[in-house]
């Protein structure tokens, strides 16, 4: 089994550049220090000159890059869910929400940062990009690594940066070479090893008083670099004692271990589909495919105690089949036993402060990639990563429990594991899914449910009243405090006794004053309203009226 501390390539890779691209002509604008230059754009855009795209992005040049398709995002995903198949891969990649010079539509479509010599700038980099992970660099300079996922990191030395969807690097970048033009460019890191989008962005990075000429294309790892992608995932650490910087937890009050990655499941009707088998792409963990509530927020429900046919709290701690999860084999990819993937609405419910350690074990089951995992409303403490099956023997010795990086979202290594800690001691429902669009939408997800703390400050507040309400449903819960009085309004509950409901809403209209919504006649067959008194109707004061049906 490959492990952490098996021989790995250096991130700084080949500094041999070559010219590429057109000259420059037109304006161009100087760039602030701290310059944004990853990060998306989902879908069409319209055209713009280099001259516009200077003078619309101001000053900081903030912005982004990330994706781009020749047609509507939504209908692709759409349709790739109609069929049962994954998604077609875009069209190009952007920089800043411009393509850059290397494809045949963006003479006029390439950000640009004009630098002076000898300073430094920072440069946060946001991968926005629905589906793909991606290798960045620039022509002849290196990049300190300062923090990932706005949390300080020991500096380090590259001159690539890998980085998925969800995630942010930031970087000093210093001008020390000579006047010239030079390219940053980006282009996928796939794992999968299926068809993806095999283009290159570029921006560029100008040296003030340069003379206009053609820049310096880096030369950009292979798209299947993962030794690379390793590396630079695996090494970075915290900043310890740097600002906002807590120790690891050392004790755990609950062991997860979470498998991730994709199965297959039933096409809608009985169709045939375009996944393996004639069957319908899903992803899991566990091996449940998470599915989103329709009829009540998860978190309104959470608050209101009305979880009935919304979630349940049993997401298994362990998968319930234990196999090999990282054997390619044939028997293992398309067995039908493993792959077959449920869906549910299963959730893990946390006592306030509970320190979680989770082993999130990729598999290999309908191929293999490396995901990058998300968690909602926290940051973790990564404390090892490797590749192959977790050994809960062995690989705890490779934990880093003095200074391991701490981020939101985590490049699970194709074929491999990593194990991350976190407290639970922010209240709510916090999801935790793979960033791969493609994948959330298939349930590669699933969300804790924190239970309130001891005091006001870590107990979640109530819904604001003008909260809107679900689309598949006429109503929606509310809760009113006053005067120190818990009143609830019971609009999901389908109340027989006509006596209670009437008392119910008169109380609760005489308490609740302004902070209760208007209620609608499409409410009538849930509440049978229909059945009140008329007298009551009449009397219901005019900005809460109920409507007769």
């Amino acid at each position: 089994m490959e492990k952490r501390e098996g021989d790995h390539p250096q991130p700084l890779s080949s500094m041999e550049e070559e010219p590429r691209g057109e000259e420059r002509r037109g304006e161009e604008r100087r760039g602030e220090r701290e310059v944004g230059e990853d990060g998306g754009l989902r879908g069409r855009r319209k055209e713009e000159s280099r001259e516009e795209g200077w003078r619309n992005r101001g000053g900081e040049g903030e912005g982004g890059g990330g994706e781009w398709w020749n047609s509507s995002i939504m209908e692709i995903e759409r349709q790739a869910l109609v069929d049962g198949h994954g998604p077609n891969v875009s069209n190009a990649y952007t920089i800043n929400g411009l393509l850059g010079d290397l494809y045949n539509c963006s003479s006029d479509g390439t950000y640009m940062l004009k630098v002076v010599p000898g300073e430094t700038y920072l440069l946060r980099i946001i991968n926005a990009a629905l589906n793909n992970q991606l290798f960045f660099k620039i022509a002849n300079h290196t990049m300190t690594v300062v923090a990932v996922d706005a949390t300080y990191t020991d500096p380090m030395l590259t001159d690539v940066v890998v980085i998925t969807p969800g995630q942010s690097v930031d970087v000093l970048l210093t001008a020390d070479q000579p006047l010239a033009s030079y390219y940053m460019a980006a282009h996928a890191y796939d794992s999968l090893g299926l068809a993806y989008d095999e283009t290159i962005t570029t921006g560029i990075i100008m040296y003030e008083n340069a003379t206009i000429s053609t820049p310096l294309m880096p030369t950009l790892p292979a798209s299947n670099d993962t030794s690379l992608a390793f590396y630079f995932y695996s090494t970075l650490t915290s900043l310890v004692n740097g600002p906002y910087w807590a120790p690891v937890p050392l004790e755990v009050d609950k062991h997860m271990f979470v498998t991730v990655g994709l199965g297959l499941t039933p096409c809608e009707g009985n169709d045939t589909c375009g996944a393996p088998l004639g069957l319908a792409y899903a992803a899991c963990m566990n091996n449940q495919s998470f599915e989103l509530p329709t009829k009540l927020s998860m978190l309104e429900a959470s608050f209101y105690n009305l979880t009935t046919g919304i979630y349940t709290t049993d997401f298994p701690s362990d998968p319930s089949v234990v196999f090999d999860f990282t054997n390619t084999n044939w028997s293992n990819v398309l067995n039908k036993s493993l792959i077959m993937t449920p869906r549910s609405t299963r959730v893990t419910k946390l006592k306030f402060n509970t320190t979680v350690q989770i082993v999130l074990q990729n598999t290999a089951l309908v191929g293999r990639e490396n995901h990058p995992i998300h968690l909602h409303g926290y940051n973790f403490y990564v404390l090892a990563q490797g590749f192959g099956n977790y050994d809960p023997l062995t690989d705890p010795t490779m934990f880093n429990l003095v200074n391991p990086q701490k981020r939101n979202t985590l490049g699970v290594p194709v074929g491999g594991w990593a194990v991350i800690r976190f407290t639970a001691n922010n209240p709510g429902v916090w999801l935790m899914h793979c960033h791969f669009d493609t994948h959330i939408t298939w349930g590669l997800a699933t969300a804790f449910v924190v239970e309130d703390g001891p005091t006001l400050e870590t107990s979640l507040p109530p819904p604001p009243p003008d909260l809107p309400l679900c689309s598949n449903i006429p109503f929606s819960p509310y809760l009113t405090r006053r005067l120190g009085l818990e009143v609830y309004l019971l609009l999901a509950i389908n109340i027989v006794m006509l006596d209670e409901l009437l008392l119910l809403v008169k109380f609760t209209l005489r308490l609740c004053g302004p902070n209760l919504p208007a209620i609608c006649a499409n409410l009538a067959l849930s509440l049978h309203i229909s059945r009140l008194p008329l007298e009551f109707l009449e009397n219901t004061p005019h900005n809460y009226r109920v409507q007769k049906i």
